[in-house]
Parts: structure tokens; sequence; C-alpha cells
């Protein structure tokens, strides 16, 4: 079963779905980051938070607009800011991801 299919079945609809929007999707960000964090932590040998904040930040966008958007129309101004978020992300983590650190340690 792919990853967004399970997130869906198991995090999103339960949540509420189609009738929370704004609910569900913040929730699903957030275990869909936590779930990269976990995953990346053995990898880079530390807890990537600054994946986790781009993913908070990816699903505010989404249930903002998911909010202000009327049912069913297309949505694309997430997918920009989604890729604008991960470029800041990318440009910002050589600096964040030591101030994160002494922040949180």
């Amino acid at each position: 079963m792919p990853y967004h299919a399970w997130l869906r079945d198991h995090v999103y609809i339960p949540l509420g779905g189609r009738d929370r929007p704004v609910l569900a999707t913040l929730v699903t960000f957030l275990v869909s980051g936590a779930v990269f964090e976990l995953v990346l932590t053995p990898a880079v040998g530390r807890v990537p938070v600054e994946v986790g904040l781009l993913f908070l930040v990816q699903g505010v966008v989404v249930a903002v607009e998911k909010k202000l958007s009327p049912r069913g129309e297309r949505r694309a101004i997430s997918g920009f800011l989604a890729v604008a978020a991960l470029a800041l992300a990318l440009a910002a983590t050589p600096w964040l991801s030591p101030l994160l650190a002494s922040v949180v340690m």
C-alpha cells in the first residue's frame, strides 16, 4: 500500500476528511512529517527538525487553501508554495540546523 494511501485511509478519513478538511489536513501533514523525521534520523545522525517544520508549513498552507477554495476547484497555489517552502528550508538548513539544535538541546 502506498504511503499516501495509508495516510488517507488511517489519518485523513478518520479525522473527518471532506467534512473537516482543515483539521484532517493539518494532522495528516503532522503525522507525515513525524514519520519522515523518524526515517531520516538514522541516515543523518540527528533529528532533522527542519523537515518537520517544512511539513508543518506546507500543511498550514494546504489547510488554508482548502478553507478558502470552493470545493472541487483546482488548487495550484499550495504546489507553488510547497516548492517555495522547500527552497527556503534548503537554503536555511546550514544556519537553521545548528540554531534549532542549540534550542532543543
